[in-house]
């Protein structure tokens, strides 16, 4: 029993070392030392469809992806890694036709203009797209799956802009 404890005692010292080393997320990404803070600019909606919500659910999203995967700390300004960004398009297209001509499945599509900054490394700033899309039913009206839809994208498109953000320290 005793052995056992003294285990679990040089695991938990083990990782209190790497928590020293920098911020690392579980994904592979990780944030450098001195990184404290993140701050999201309000994503602008210059879609030619408009969902009311969806600024604000992009917002959010890019957010609580950072806040759970890292040690980061959300401010409302001045971060130390900032991000902004446009919605620039939300679009709905079939995407397989029945023998009828008439659409079997329709997808969603979500594009995003995103611009990465970190103040203390400008060599690491970039400006970059990100896409990503949900397929729906035919037979199933768009405002009836469209919550989720937007879900499964900005999780996508989160995940994406997490993995580029962090990809390159």
């Amino acid at each position: 029993m005793r052995k056992v404890h003294l285990h679990c005692l040089f695991i938990l010292l083990g990782l209190g070392c790497f928590s020293g080393c920098g911020i690392y997320s579980l994904n592979g990404g990780s944030v450098p030392t001195g990184a404290e803070t993140i701050s999201v600019e309000l994503f602008e909606n210059n879609s030619s469809l408009i969902v009311p919500t969806l600024a604000q659910d992009m917002t959010e999203a890019l957010k609580d992806r950072f806040v759970s995967q890292t040690n980061l700390r959300v401010v409302n300004y001045d971060g130390d890694l900032r991000f902004s960004g446009v919605i620039t398009n939300y679009a709905v297209a079939p995407i397989a036709i029945q023998g009828d001509e008439t659409a079997a499945q329709n997808r969603l599509t979500v594009n995003v203009r995103v611009n990465f900054e970190v103040p203390d490394h400008p060599e690491m700033d970039w400006e970059n797209g990100f896409s990503q899309f949900s397929d729906f039913a035919a037979t199933v009206s768009l405002s009836d799956v469209e919550t989720s839809l937007i879900e499964d994208i900005l999780d996508k498109i989160t995940l994406d802009i997490f993995n580029k953000a962090l990809s390159n320290w």
